[in-house]
Parts: C-alpha cells; sequence; structure tokens
C-alpha cells in the first residue's frame, strides 16, 4: 500500500493466543482491519500524493539570481 505506519502498543483484555486464533493466523493485518473499519475509509495515501502532477512555476528567487550573473 505505501502508507506512512506508526507503531502503537495495545494491552488486550483477550489472551494473544485467543486473538491469534480469531485473526486466522496475522494478527496484525486482522488489527488494521478493525482499526479502518472503525475510523472509516480513508482518501488518498501519502503514495498517491506524490504521484501526482507536480505545478511548475518560477520562483523570485531564480530571477534574481540570473539577473545578478
Amino acid at each position: 500500500m505505501g502508507c506512512v505506519q506508526d507503531t502503537i502498543t495495545i494491552r488486550p483484555t483477550v489472551p494473544k493466543a485467543e486473538l491469534q486464533k480469531v485473526s486466522g493466523g496475522n494478527l496484525n493485518k486482522w488489527i488494521n482491519g478493525l482499526i479502518e473499519r472503525a475510523v472509516g475509509e480513508r482518501t488518498a495515501g501519502w503514495s498517491e500524493f506524490m504521484d501526482q502532477p507536480r505545478r511548475c512555476f518560477k520562483s523570485q528567487a531564480d530571477e534574481v539570481r540570473k539577473a545578478s550573473r
């Protein structure tokens, strides 16, 4: 997915073995799915933002630099 990742620590009240059994073996993916459902669908991630075409514009500093040469 290419998203920025933060690490958080949780202290579940249910034993880890039981959570792994319910998650199907991939506990991180399962917990991330729960969080995403609770928070709601996110809009564009950083990778989509960075892939957008960039605007080209002349900077006033560039013009001053060229004039001083």
